[in-house]
């Protein structure tokens, strides 16, 4: 049997969202080493090192990406050019040639092969998007420490 409830979240993705369910927070969770820069790994394209830099840069700057988020991150941006190689192909449309019948009329269509490429690629990345804070809902949760602030533990009244 598995580990029962939901996943613990990590202790600096709890204080940067505020704790809002008032658990006890863990201080001595590992603390891995914090980055201000990283470079991007070489089997990434040009595009991909380009979308590295970007965010990585603003990952890096919040205390979201240490040195051991490097190579998730790195999944994350291969589901990312993933995603877009396959968009590429989904232009023209989503159904491929329409395979004719004996009589020249069209007897199905097929989906376009890129489509559950694209698709497995999108649910990957919004995973990984969540882990990150790379969405806005997941910003949304969050207060920003890269400001400087961070919640106290006597602000909360109800804390036990």
């Amino acid at each position: 049997m598995g580990l029962r409830g939901p996943k613990p979240k990590p202790t600096n993705l709890q204080l940067f969202e505020g704790n809002p369910g008032h658990r006890k927070i863990n201080y001595n969770e590992p603390k891995p080493k914090q980055i201000e820069d990283v470079e991007p790994p070489k089997e990434l394209s040009e595009a991909g090192k380009a979308v590295w830099k970007t965010l990585s840069k603003e990952l890096c700057r919040l205390g979201l990406l240490t040195e051991i988020d490097v190579w998730p991150f790195y999944r994350y941006v291969t589901y990312l050019m993933e995603f877009v190689e396959a968009e590429k192909f989904l232009q023209p449309g989503m159904l491929v040639k329409p395979h004719k019948d004996a009589k020249g009329g069209v007897s199905y269509y097929t989906y376009n092969p890129f489509l559950p490429i694209r698709n497995e690629a999108s649910r990957q990345m919004a995973r990984l998007e969540q882990m990150f804070g790379i969405t806005p809902s997941a910003r949304a949760r969050m207060i920003s420490m890269a400001e400087g602030r961070r919640p106290v533990e006597d602000d909360d009244p109800y804390a036990a």
